[in-house]
């Protein structure tokens, strides 16, 4: 039985902590807290669905520095950042790096229960495409020739006039082609070109 879709929280005030707790267990949506960073990606594994609420100022590892550790571990869980501070650059970086959303205290209560099950939704998607850190991970098994096939597959060309321009067989294109889906974990172009739109959508935030 898979797991339930769950909220973990992150907030080095305890106070905001256990108010978070109380509030999102009343929406009846699984929770789970940590105080600080490092504790929840102690905890964490990875093929456990949900979202991340977390406190971008905290001391020894702030919630962007947690953002980027999950990155580079292939983890495309959604995130909402929450913070006292308006801070226009660090909320850039936020979205730029792939965060859910951004929300400053004090919190809406309807609106962050909203705000979760929205992320709920997002990490069902990306978990049925791979994420986009996982899609990183996966180009980067690629040979430099079969990266330069995957650009061409991805613009939309065919194969024969990827032949043509390459100068090499169809045949051969076609078996680069399928060293490409096999490492990218799927079974056709399309889910191919899903799987690289629901990447560059999340760079683009």
């Amino acid at each position: 039985m898979k797991d339930e879709s769950t909220a973990f929280v992150v907030d080095d005030d305890r106070g905001v902590l256990n108010s978070l707790c109380w509030l999102i267990c009343q929406a009846g949506i699984p929770v789970q807290t940590y105080s600080s960073g490092r504790d929840f990606l102690a905890a964490y594994r990875p093929d456990s669905p949900g979202c991340l609420v977390l406190d971008l100022r905290m001391p020894e590892m702030s919630g962007l520095e947690v953002q980027e550790e999950l990155w580079n571990r292939g983890i495309g869980l959604p995130i909402i950042f929450i913070t006292s501070h308006g801070d226009i650059p660090n909320c850039s970086r936020a979205f730029r790096n792939g965060a859910f959303d951004f929300l400053e205290k004090p919190l809406n209560g309807d609106s962050l229960i909203a705000h979760i099950k929205n992320a709920f939704v997002r990490d069902a998607e990306q978990r049925q495409l791979g994420s986009p850190a996982e899609f990183d991970s996966k180009v980067n098994q690629l040979t430099e020739r079969e990266r330069e096939l995957l650009d061409h597959l991805l613009a939309g060309k065919s194969l024969k006039s990827i032949a043509a321009e390459q100068n090499v067989t169809v045949q051969t294109v076609w078996r680069h082609r399928g060293n490409i889906l096999q490492k990218m974990g799927v079974e056709n172009d399309i889910d191919l070109v899903r799987m690289a739109t629901n990447w560059a959508q999340s760079r683009r935030k």
